[in-house]
């Protein structure tokens, strides 16, 4: 594929605004917070507004515990930001294969964590490494949608013990662009 075939799909996808200033935000996540993320997702960036959508670069996650770790973390969890509901974000995520642990060595072990989310795209064939698959249409669920975190913790519910003064910070880098 050409380089001048990408960047016209860039457009098509991404709006004219090729310019678009990147943003940083970030968002503290108290214990509490922390907690309910399996039942409760958590907003980081608003709706952007009518025929507007937001582009995630990255999204980093500490977890600073000065206690307790969280306990009740599902086997078959995974935690993942979504636009408008459609998972957006590569996971921080447990089982597969090879067999991960990630989600329960970031909330439920001795210590602060630190996680790393992207964009990543993967085809129907191999789903291990993102969200949105190369190619599938989410129609306009993406125009006007807010960037939420949340953690599928399968039927565990929500996390518990963890400790009052433990946080989750979560910093997102992104662009907002006009959609055609």
């Amino acid at each position: 594929m050409s380089v001048n075939r990408i960047l016209t799909a860039y457009r098509l996808w991404f709006g004219a605004n090729e310019a678009a200033q990147i943003l940083t935000k970030t968002v503290v996540l108290t214990d509490a917070q922390v907690k309910a993320l399996p039942s409760t997702p958590i907003s980081l960036i608003a709706t952007p507004g009518a025929n507007k959508r937001i582009e995630l670069l990255q999204a980093d996650l500490w977890l600073l515990r000065t206690a307790a770790a969280y306990t009740n973390v599902d086997p078959d969890g995974w935690l993942v930001l979504q636009l408008g509901g459609v998972d957006y974000s590569s996971y921080i995520a447990n089982g597969g294969s090879p067999a991960l642990e990630d989600l329960t060595n970031f909330f439920n072990t001795a210590g602060d964590g630190h996680g790393h989310a992207s964009l990543v795209t993967w085809s129907k064939t191999d789903q291990g490494g993102g969200a949105i698959a190369y190619g599938e249409s989410v129609g306009n669920s993406l125009v006007n949608a807010a960037l939420t975190i949340m953690v599928n913790n399968a039927s565990a519910g929500n996390f518990t013990a963890g400790n009052a003064a433990n946080t989750l910070t979560v910093r997102v880098t992104y662009r907002i662009h006009d959609v055609p």
